[in-house]
């Protein structure tokens, strides 16, 4: 049996694109000050090139553990997906280290106030990716 290590200290050139099958997008938010709420979604698409990292996300893609909530996700009281029906991510700074990759960047999604006022989650939402990317081939 052989072992095969690698380490980079900078991003690999080209342009690369995910590959769905091997790669998943969760998030996690805080909700009503308490408990993290987890999920995640199952169409999305993302591009790493020399400009930086760009994703979408499907919303009406989302995946939770109860099904019976995902209608009341898509629905204008969280996502609104049928007016929003994308959140979309772009890097602003990169930074390879020993082990990781940390990216800071913008992330769009829609985020509504309660009727009384005050947010069921929290503004902080934490995106967690994990992809596997394929070089595009040249045209």
């Amino acid at each position: 049996m052989s072992t095969i290590s690698e380490t980079r200290t900078a991003l690999p050139t080209g342009t690369w694109h995910v590959d769905p099958v091997h790669s998943t997008v969760e998030f996690s938010v805080k909700h009503m000050v308490v408990a993290n709420f987890r999920g995640g979604f199952d169409a999305f698409d993302v591009t790493v090139d020399e400009d930086g990292i760009r994703g979408t996300v499907e919303v009406a893609s989302v995946r939770v553990s109860e099904p019976n909530l995902t209608g009341h996700l898509l629905a204008p009281d969280f996502f609104d997906a049928e007016r929003h029906p994308q959140l979309s991510f772009n890097s602003a700074a990169i930074a390879v280290t020993d082990d990781e990759l940390v990216v800071d960047g913008k992330l769009t999604l829609r985020n509504a106030p309660l009727p009384t006022g005050g947010f069921a989650v929290g503004n902080d939402v934490k995106l967690h990716a994990e992809l596997e990317l394929v070089l595009a081939e040249e045209a």
